[in-house]
């Protein structure tokens, strides 16, 4: 494990596919990516990072990030105690025999979260069908998530201070493991170191069966693997994705005399950890350097047009107000008779429907003055 090596970032208004197909392409063309047939790339679920590296990294092997696969079905099914390590189980599969298996299991125990894993497309998160060659097991991003965590302070200031801050820890990073790989004296990272201890319990415990040519038969807990010491391979398949010797091979190093180090990827050698961290990010120098004659200010760009429908505005909160020459628009209003309504009325003079004879504008009151008094004179008409 050689840990994070931070390559590229970008700032963008909203992730969509237009923003990650630009990325994608300024990632393949940087680092020359070519068809990203030598190539994994792990991430979530968003649909267009999916598309962008299908159009531009169409071999590359895409993994799905397990991590956000269980989060999701938690959404909908509530039993979480059995849900997530039988999500996990099936993604830590080394080969088909196992991955058949821990679908079995998961079909049992529950038909209708076995159809939602089913479309979640596990081969493409299980380890018994990634490529061979990558020497990375992997089943999550959590190392981008963990990059994320170490940003959140710099987020939150303007572009050109987040963009210096996060270049700035990214150089620290690079650094310190630096210093930790010229200090490794061991021939393999702590990781290897790590993974064999785990394993050597059950080594000790193999049962091993010699043949010819490196070939061993190795029996644990009442089940046989070949084990292929020249070919480095193991028929449990963790050997080849690992590129560590698994706990079979292990045990028949330890009963031919082996020295299980000389059967250990060179990838994960301190030198190559070396050499990884030898180059880091340039500095840069302060902001009155920065000005030439191509400099143009930075404005603020246009707010995007966010996806889905979009929400009415709440008219009380937020009245329209009509402009100076539009015509008013008054709302037709109905009297009705009666407590509650019912009836519509009509007017005794004219016979219309509603309004009643005080509002009539065929017939209106006629005023008489009269000694300071007003006297309403009304029209009767006979129906």
């Amino acid at each position: 494990m050689l840990r994070i090596y931070p390559v590229a970032w970008a700032v963008v208004q909203t992730e969509n596919s237009d923003n990650w197909l630009w990325f994608v392409q300024r990632l393949k063309a940087d680092l020359v990516l070519g068809d990203g047939s030598r190539f994994v790339l792990i991430s979530d679920g968003s649909k267009g990072l999916i598309s962008a590296v299908k159009a531009e990294l169409p071999n590359a092997e895409h993994r799905r990030c397990v991590k956000h696969i269980v989060d999701n079905l938690k959404k909908k099914h509530k039993n979480k105690d059995f849900l997530k390590p039988m999500v996990w189980n099936l993604a830590w599969a080394y080969n088909k025999t196992q991955y058949k298996a821990e679908l079995q299991n998961l079909k049992d125990y529950n038909m209708s979260l076995y159809d939602d894993v089913m479309k979640k497309e596990p081969k493409t998160w299980s380890l018994a069908y990634y490529r061979l060659g990558s020497l990375c097991e992997d089943v999550d991003n959590n190392a981008t998530e963990s990059f994320n965590a170490t940003i959140l302070a710099a987020r939150a200031k303007a572009v050109v201070p987040m963009l210096e801050t996060i270049r700035r820890q990214a150089m620290v990073r690079i650094a310190k493991r630096n210093k930790k790989s010229e200090r490794r004296a061991e021939k393999f990272t702590k990781y290897v170191v790590k993974m064999l201890e785990s394993e050597k319990e059950d080594a000790e415990k193999c049962i091993t069966t010699p043949c010819t040519h490196g070939v061993f038969e190795v029996s644990l807990y009442r089940c046989s693997y070949d084990v292929n010491t020249t070919r480095m391979t193991c028929t449990c398949g963790k050997w080849q994705i690992t590129g560590i010797p698994c706990e079979h091979a292990y045990g028949a190093m330890i009963d031919a005399g082996l020295d299980v180090e000389n059967y250990v990827s060179e990838f994960f050698s301190t030198s190559i950890w070396r050499m990884t961290y030898n180059d880091s990010i340039n500095t840069v120098r302060g902001p009155r350097f920065w000005m030439n004659g191509t400099y143009r200010l930075i404005v603020e760009a246009p707010e995007p047009i966010l996806p889905g429908r979009k929400k009415k505005k709440n008219k009380k909160k937020f009245p329209r107000f009509k402009g100076k020459h539009e015509s008013p628009k008054k709302k037709k209003q109905t009297e009705t008779l009666g407590r509650g309504g019912g009836r519509t009325i009509h007017c005794s003079k004219c016979g219309e429907a509603g309004h009643n004879a005080a509002g009539c504008k065929i017939h209106p009151k006629k005023k008489i003055k009269k000694t300071g008094e007003t006297i309403e004179q009304v029209n009767v008409f006979s129906v």
